[in-house]
């Protein structure tokens, strides 16, 4: 369950930039496609989601549960 914006956000985002160039662009096989020309791409749409105040979950993390200190279990 999403219960905020800012949740919905760390969920979609950046997963529907990489959605939208591989269903709207004319990409080669899987084999082939460029990862370091997506990650620069994805540079500039960052920029762009910081501008837009997107609470996007950052490439390095933190992952959700580093997020969260005091639960058991979780560093």
């Amino acid at each position: 369950v999403m219960q905020n914006r800012s949740r919905v956000d760390y969920q979609v985002f950046p997963r529907l930039a990489a959605f939208a160039e591989v269903a709207w662009s004319s990409l080669p096989a899987p084999a082939d496609r460029d990862f370091a020309g997506f990650d620069a791409r994805m540079t500039d749409h960052y920029a762009r989601l910081d501008a837009l105040g997107v609470d996007y979950r950052p490439p390095g993390g933190p992952l959700p549960w580093q997020r969260r200190p005091g639960i058991l279990g979780r560093p």
